[in-house]
């Protein structure tokens, strides 16, 4: 049997130190992944400039037409947060796993 030389053990040396500072890495930084997915988020929504929907507010024609028509579907808005998501309505407590989820005959969300 031959041994492995020197440049051999020196390569897997630092294969494993690398991916010991990689997993620490990822490690460190999965706390702070939904807030920087939330920073995103805000800074996606800043760029939308403002409400995506035409309101029974609206007085000037300019801002109007800019604007989509409001959706017939049920939908949760949060244009601060450019969160647009279907609000499923049903008894099953699975639906929450298909988004935004609302139980019959209980307060909207």
């Amino acid at each position: 049997m031959t041994e492995p030389n020197e440049k051999s053990l020196r390569r897997a040396n630092f294969l494993l130190a690398f991916l010991i500072v990689a997993i620490n890495l990822y490690i460190l930084a999965s706390p702070l992944l939904p807030q920087i997915d939330l920073w995103r988020r805000k800074h996606q929504a800043a760029a939308v400039a403002g409400l995506p929907y035409k309101t029974k507010l609206d007085k000037s024609p300019s801002t109007a037409t800019k604007r989509a028509e409001i959706p017939s579907d049920n939908r949760l808005i949060v244009p601060k947060l450019a969160l647009n998501e279907h609000i499923y309505v049903g008894a099953s407590p699975y639906l929450v796993n298909k988004g935004v989820w609302a139980r019959p005959n209980t307060s909207i969300p």
